[in-house]
Formats: structure tokens, sequence, C-alpha cells
């Protein structure tokens, strides 16, 4: 049996819902900001659905400072206080279809007392590259509003009082750890710390150098660069053709194969996001010079065993010849009782490698070239030589050729060796007037250690890919460094950037600086007379006000003057120019004086004087701005004039030598003979030391007292450079010595006490 009945569902309207919204406390005079909440309806659109707001306490906070914000079902409230009120409010935010509706509601509480900072968003780290901007921002609440200040590693940063904080230009100097701290009445919170990695910009500071090799060797090309994790890649072509690279050649040196042709290569240096190109390093390749040595024999003995590759031969003597890719011959032969027999160079090989030439104090001498043999002898004397010539793909290749060294901070001693493809090595020493020498043998890696015949012990090392020779020579307990070059390599020797400090006085006493354009064309030269800031270095008794005048030899009227370097026209580039070449900051402001000046080849004099006739203490310094060029100009031959005494009253020199070679140098402290020149108060006796700056320290290395101990070499040396005569018997000091590339200074004192008007020169003689 069944029954039927009807069932009506019929539609009711649903009640919105609202979200919770927690309560809040804010402090006074500041708003909520926007509060974030949601709203829903089964039936009615969120769009559709209205939102209203009141407040229990209108006093605090009207209905009408209630407004709302987003759309859909995201919504927002935003309550702003009445100014200056404090309290509680019961905050109702109602939501309605049009029908039925939904609240909820939060007690708001303004607090009458500040809020203190929060952090809501700490600073990042950063990781630049030098030169570029880095950044840091924080991100914190609080009532009052905070205030900031930054810190680096803990101490404040001047002017970095906002949320954020940029770095412009960084350095390596800017990297460390970086905070802030936000703070206002009620308190105060330090952010976490924020590292700041300044990685290094890539820089070549050696490019890979041009060399010329002998066909069938090979060649070592190296660079050096600074930045943060470098890596290298090699090239062969011109730099920046990247179509040919050479694989497995990532490394800061590379080492050609074997090469019969001209090549050129080059090596891009990458690290940290960026990458740096050399320049193209040309390996020449020609035909190799071929070296041979033997031994000299006096007598017409039949046979004699080949010499001995000792420290002495059985026969009377040894020579070395190198043929030259001109094909001339070079030729040194010693005797092994009186000394050197034969030294002669530029000698022409005719086809049949025949060869003639006149030897001093022995007569003619003839000889051939036969293919691995060379012989010979003096015509008219019982004087033979005979020897080979070594193949030029032998065991020590990379070194052979013909080396020239000097006993470095001695006057005129001199070191020969001649290094043969098989292994020889022809040594010859001078030293004080006295020569010995001898045929020995020389390792693959370029290592000669030899004891001469007189004595003497010579630990040499060779270098085929830099060309250079360097070493020691050990005579009577005493070592003396040798230094020196393979003929025929470019040699760069430079006299450089030289400086002056001495007492600044009146008349006579006049600071002066001397120095010699040489050459063509003009080069650019910055002149400081610095006194006030020499304060800084811990002196005193200094010039306050110096004025620097600048004259041509021969002139009356100053080419250019300066008193107040910051104040003239070009002192942006006096400063930026100072900057380059590595001298001290001179403060903006300072009364120190600088010119910055292009000048033609001449002798010119740089005069330094109070600007009031004020005396003290000054330094005078004269920059070679070029020097870093290949120009036709050059820096040289500088003098110094000031008044040397003893304690602070010294005439000090200072000058750089530059390049990859020893110079011969002529110093003089001169001060008898200038009554010449109508000078007063001269310096009876003054007294000469050169020192060395060595790993930051200054280490004396050769005196003078009375120039006439050494009369022979300075007078030959003062002729060749064209210097005025010292008289003989005077108390003038002076010296010739040979200086490796570095920085040196040149003091004149006083030998009896008293101080007097001296001049200290220094020449380039080689």
């Amino acid at each position: 049996a069944s029954d039927s009945f009807v069932l009506t569902v019929s539609a009711v309207n649903d009640t919105p819902t609202i979200s919770n919204i927690a309560d809040r406390t804010i402090g006074q005079d500041t708003g909520t900001g926007s509060i974030a909440f949601t709203i829903g309806d089964v039936e009615t659109s969120t769009s559709s659905l209205s939102l209203t707001a009141s407040s229990s306490n209108t006093s605090l906070v009207s209905n009408a400072s209630i407004a709302f914000g987003g759309s859909g079902a995201n919504r927002t409230v935003a309550i702003t206080p009445a100014a200056g009120q404090s309290g509680t409010t019961t905050i109702t935010v109602t939501v309605s279809d049009g029908t039925a509706s939904a609240s909820d509601t939060f007690v708001l509480t303004v607090s009458s007392t500040d809020v203190a900072p929060t952090i809501t968003s700490q600073p990042a780290s950063v990781t630049v590259v030098a030169g570029a901007s880095a950044s840091f921002s924080v991100a914190a609440t609080g009532s009052p509003a905070p205030a900031y200040q930054w810190r680096l590693n803990g101490a404040a940063i001047a002017g970095a009082t906002g949320s954020s904080y940029a770095v412009s230009g960084a350095q390596v100097s800017h990297a460390g750890t970086y905070t802030v701290v936000v703070s206002n009445a009620a308190g105060s919170v330090t952010s976490a710390g924020a590292t700041l990695t300044v990685n290094d910009a890539i820089a070549i500071i050696a490019q890979p150098e041009s060399q010329t090799i002998a066909k069938g060797t090979k060649a070592t090309l190296s660079v050096t660069a600074t930045g943060s994790g470098l890596g290298y890649q090699w090239f062969a072509g011109e730099a920046g053709d990247v179509t040919a690279p050479i694989t497995g050649a990532t490394s800061a040196a590379y080492t050609t194969p074997k090469l019969s042709t001209t090549k050129g290569y080059w090596v891009r240096v990458s690290g940290a996001g960026q990458s740096v190109d050399s320049v193209t390093a040309l390996v020449s390749v020609v035909d190799a010079p071929r070296t041979g040595s033997g031994s000299v024999k006096r007598g017409n003995r039949a046979t004699e065993a080949a010499p001995v590759l000792s420290a002495s031969t059985a026969a009377d003597g040894t020579f070395a010849v190198m043929i030259g890719q001109d094909g001339t011959l070079q030729m040194l032969a010693i005797d092994a009782a009186s000394g050197v027999l034969i030294d002669a160079g530029g000698v022409p090989v005719d086809d049949a490698g025949n060869f003639s030439f006149p030897a001093a104090g022995l007569g003619t001498v003839t000889g051939q070239v036969a293919g691995s043999l060379v012989s010979g002898s003096v015509v008219g004397t019982d004087i033979t030589f005979s020897g080979t010539i070594a193949a030029v793909d032998g065991s020590t290749q990379n070194l052979a050729g013909w080396y020239n060294g000097v006993v470095v901070n001695s006057s005129n001693d001199e070191v020969i060796v001649v290094v043969g493809a098989d292994g020889t090595a022809f040594v010859l020493a001078y030293t004080a007037g006295s020569a010995a020498g001898g045929l020995f043998l020389v390792d693959t890696s370029g290592a000669v250690n030899v004891t001469l015949p007189d004595g003497r012990a010579l630990n040499l090392s060779i270098s085929g890919a830099s060309g250079r020779m360097s070493g020691t020579t050990v005579a009577a307990g005493r070592t003396d460094k040798v230094s020196g070059n393979r003929a025929g390599d470019a040699l760069e020797k430079r006299l450089v950037n030289t400086s002056v400090r001495a007492q600044v006085r009146s008349g006579d006493g006049l600071m002066v600086a001397g120095f010699v354009v040489s050459g063509t064309g003009n080069k650019r030269v910055l002149i400081r007379a610095v006194g006030p800031t020499l304060a800084n270095f811990g002196l005193s008794g200094v010039l306050a006000n110096p004025v620097v005048a600048l004259f041509r030899q021969g002139e009356t009227t100053a080419l250019a003057r300066n008193d107040d370097w910051s104040s003239a026209a070009n002192a942006a580039d006096v400063a930026a120019t100072a900057s380059a070449v590595g001298a001290f900051r001179l403060a903006s402001g300072s009364k120190d004086a600088a010119l910055l000046v292009d000048l033609p080849a001449g002798n010119y004099t740089a005069q330094v004087s109070g600007a009031s006739g004020e005396t003290g203490m000054a330094l005078v310094e004269v920059y070679d701005v070029d020097s870093g060029g290949a120009l036709p100009t050059n820096l040289a031959n500088i003098s110094m004039r000031g008044i040397a005494g003893n304690g602070d009253d010294l005439v000090i020199a200072g000058f750089v030598v530059t390049g990859n070679a020893p110079k011969q140098v002529l110093i003089r402290a001169v001060g008898p003979e200038l009554s010449r020149f109508g000078l007063a108060g001269v310096a009876a006796d003054p007294y000469l030391t050169i020192f060395s700056r060595m790993d930051g320290k200054e280490v004396q290395i050769a005196t003078n007292n009375d120039w006439g101990v050494d009369a022979a070499a300075v007078s030959v040396a003062g002729d060749q450079v064209g210097a005025f005569k010292l008289a003989s018997g005077s108390k003038s000091s002076a010296m010739v010595i040979w200086l490796e590339p570095g920085v040196y200074t040149a003091q004149a004192s006083s030998n009896i006490g008293s101080s007097g008007v001296a001049i200290v020169e220094v020449y380039e003689v080689q």
C-alpha cells in the first residue's frame, strides 16, 4: 500500500560572514594602517555586500575616521584616531546583503605612551666589484617615527641617517659589516649585520711581454693581474680576436710549442663577472745566434786536452765567441795568468767563415768558423785558439746568449757570461781592475755556481724567458749583488721622480732643485713645494707658506709660479696627477705650492722660498708624469741645492731608477766649488751618503768623503755627462755607482760640523 505527500523547501536568506579582526594597540597620533579581513555570502556576490563601521568612543575615533578598502572578498579597514587623544574604543564592523547582516568587533587601544621601534625587514648582505655601488635598507615601526644611524664595523657613518644607505664607488676599504640603529623616545634596536664584500676589480699590472726567440725554440709568456677569483684563457692572434683559443692554456703563464714563424698571443683574465684583455705579445722568431767556446794556447805544443769544465782549465786560457743574426762575431778570451787577451765585437765573417780583427796589445787575430769548429791565431805570435760551435737545439737552448752584467753598488765592476745551447758557460769577471774567468757548466734551470781562478765565487741565475742575469759575487768575505741582461734584448732604465728636503733660508739659502729634460717633444712634469703638510709626518720647524717658481737655465723671468696649490686654475688636474704618480695627498686649502707644466727639452730649476721671507724645512718634488710611456723625452740629471750641516740641516735628494736593468749614475755633493759661481757660505767639507729603500727601511749602501778617492772614475763620468769639473784635492764628495731599479736618497751633510750651502747632483752615465 502506498501514500504520497508534497515536501516544499522554502527559500531563506543566508546571513553574510565576516572574519575575525584581532584587537589592536597603537601609539597616540598614529593610525592603524590597513587591517585585512574577509567577507562572504552564499547567495550574494561579495561585490554587492556593503560594509559599515561604528565606534563606541567617538571622541577617540569618530565613525567618519574609519575607512574601508579592498574589493571582493578581501577587504581592509584603516582607523585614524583623533589627534592628541588616547584611550580605548570598540570598533564594530558590519557586513550586510541588504536583508541580513553579520558583525565583528575588536578593541582598539590608543596608548598615550611611545612605542619602541621594531624592525620588520632586516638589511641584506651585498657583494660588488670595486667601483660599483652597493645599498642597504631597513624597515621598522615605532611611535613616534624612529630615527636611523648606520654603522660600519660598529663605527657610526657620518650623514647615514635614513632608512637606506648607499655606498657609491665601493672600494676594499668600504668592505665590512653594516648595521643600523633604529631609535625613538621609547627605545632603540640594532639590526642584524649585513656584510659588504668588495671584490677587487680585475686589473692587469704586468702585461705579457713581446720577445724574440730562436727558430725551433719555445717562448714562455706570463701575465700578472689583481682581482678576485681570477681565471685565464690564452689566445693566438691579435688581442680581442677570440677565434683561436688555445686548449689547456688556462693559467697565468703559457709556454708556446716550438715555433718556426712569428706569432702573436694574448690572454683574457676573467673573474667576479668581469673580464680584461691583455695586449698582444709578439713572439718574433729569428735565426738563432750561435755560441762557441774553447781553449787558448801558447807555444807550439802539438796536442793538449780540451778545457775541463770546472774552476780551472788545462789550457793557458779560454775563449768564447758568438755569431749573431747579422753574421758578425763577438769574441772574449782570457789568459789564465795575465787576464783578458781579446775583447772584440762587430767583427765581420765572410761567406767562407773567415774573420780578422786587430787585438789591442797583441796584433791581428785571424780565424775561421768551419761547420761546428772555430779556430785561429794571433799573427806573429805563438797564441792559437780552437773550440766548437754549439748546436742551437741543445739542453740549454732557451738560455743561450751573451749576458752583460754589473756588480750592483760598485763603480765599474762587470760580469760577462756567454751561455751555449750545449750547457757550457764562459764566465768572465772584472773587479777592481783585475779579471778572472774560464769555462764552466750551466744547468738547465740557468744556475751558474762557480769559483774563478782568483778565488772569487759567483752564484748566478740565468733566465732565458726574461733575458735576465742575477745573483751574487763573493770575494774576501764580502758579498755583492750581480745584475745584468742578455745582449740584444730591449733595455729600459730611467731616472725619474726626484725630491729634496732641506732648510729654506733667505739669500743664497733658497732651496733650488735643478733637472734636465732630454730628448725631443714635451714632457709633463709635476713640481711640488711642500711645507705645512710635512708636519703630518712628525717634522717640526716646517716652512709655513712656500712659494715655488720655475726657471729655464739662463733666464731670470719665471716660466711659472705658484703660492697655495689649491687656488690654481688647474688644481683638480694637480690633485689627479699627484694621485696617479703616487704622491702623498695635499689637503685642499693647504699653503703648499705646486705646478703642473709641459716642458720642452732643456735645463730647469725650481726655486722654493717663503711667501713673506719665512724660513723653515721644505720638500721640493719633481715627478716625471709621462715616465710610464715610451716617449722620446726623459727626465735626467737632477740637482738639489740647500743647507748641508747635521741633524735636520741635511740636503736629502730622493730619486727613483725605473726599468729592467741597472743604471750607472754619477752622484756628487759639491760645496767648495760653488764659490766660483758667486755663492757665499758654501759647505767646506760635504759628506755624501747613499741610501736604498728596502722593505720600507732606509739601508745605507755607499759613502764618500773627498772625491779624489775615486778620482779617475768620477772625472771620466763627469766629462761624459758634461758636469763642471771638481778641483783636485777639493773636499767635495762624489762617486760613480751602478744602481738597480728602486728608490734612493743621496744625503749631503757636513763632515766638520758647521753647515753651508751645498748641491747634490745625480747624473745618468749609462
